[in-house]
C-alpha cells in the first residue's frame, strides 16, 4: 500500500496481514468431565489452554451490614404498608454506581423485596451506610431470583404427582425465571436431567405466586402416563 506525498516520492508503509478467520467463528468448548449428547466439533483445536481459579470478590456491604439492612427495611412503616402482611421474598441489596452519585442522587443502596400477592417489585433506596430510607416503591418487573426461590420451585416440581414417580434420585432439578406475560406472576421453568447428559429429561413449570405446579411435560418423549405435555393446576 502507498501513499503519495506532494512534491515528494511515494512512500511505503508495510501492512500486518489479518489474522486467521475461524471457520466457526469460535472455539471448540471445554467440558469436563465430558456431557454425553454434545455434537462432535469439527473446528480446530486450540493449541493450548490451561485452566484456572479466580479469586471471589470481597463483599462491597458486609454481611452484618445486609443483616441490619433487611432487619431495618422489614420493620420500616412504608414497606409494611406495601407488603401488607403478604407473602414476600427479600431479593437483596445492591450498591448503585458512582454515576448515580454524580447526578446528585443521595440514596446509594437499594434493597429490592418481592410481593407474591402483588406481584410486584418494591425498592427501597437507603444512604449510603443503609441507616436512613430515603424513598420506596413498588415497581411492575421481575428482579433476579434468590437461590430459595429456585430451591422451592425444584421442590414443589419434584413433589407433584405426575412427576414424582418418574423423578429418580439421579435426576437433578435446576430452576429459570421466566415470569409470566401479562400477570407478572414469579414463574420458572424447572428442568431434571442426569448431570452427565446434555438435554434435561423432564420439565414444569411452576408458578411461586400460587405456590402452584402449571404443567409438567416431557422433554425426550418419556411417557407421563396419557400425555406429553399437562396442563392445569395440581390441586
Amino acid at each position: 500500500m502507498s501513499h503519495e506525498k506532494r512534491g515528494g516520492p511515494a512512500e511505503h508503509v508495510y501492512l500486518l496481514p489479518p489474522p486467521r478467520v475461524l471457520p466457526h467463528g469460535e472455539l471448540p468448548p471445554v467440558i469436563e468431565p465430558a456431557l454425553r449428547g454434545v455434537p462432535a466439533f469439527d473446528g480446530p483445536a486450540p493449541d493450548q489452554f490451561e485452566p484456572f481459579e479466580s479469586d471471589e470478590l470481597p463483599p462491597v456491604v458486609s454481611p452484618e451490614s445486609l443483616e441490619r439492612i433487611r432487619e431495618m427495611v422489614l420493620a420500616h412503616e412504608t414497606v409494611r404498608e406495601q407488603v401488607g402482611g403478604g407473602r414476600l421474598e427479600w431479593i437483596g441489596v445492591s450498591v448503585l454506581d458512582d454515576k448515580a452519585a454524580e447526578d446528585g442522587v443521595e440514596s446509594l443502596l437499594l434493597a429490592i423485596l418481592f410481593s407474591y400477592d402483588r406481584n410486584r417489585a418494591i425498592e427501597v433506596r437507603l444512604d449510603r451506610d443503609g441507616e436512613k430510607v430515603h424513598d420506596v416503591s413498588v415497581q411492575e418487573y421481575q428482579p433476579p431470583p434468590t437461590d430459595e426461590e429456585i430451591r422451592r420451585a425444584v421442590e414443589l416440581a419434584r413433589s407433584d404427582p405426575r412427576l414424582a414417580e418418574q423423578l429418580s434420585d439421579n435426576l437433578v432439578g435446576t430452576a429459570l425465571l421466566v415470569g409470566s406475560p401479562g400477570s407478572n406472576h414469579r414463574m420458572f421453568d424447572v428442568r431434571f436431567g442426569c448431570a452427565s447428559e446434555r438435554l434435561p429429561r423432564f420439565m414444569a413449570a411452576v408458578d411461586l405466586s400460587r405456590e402452584a405446579v402449571v404443567r409438567v411435560g416431557s422433554c425426550c418423549g418419556h411417557d407421563l402416563g396419557h400425555a406429553v405435555l399437562q396442563e392445569g393446576v395440581e390441586p
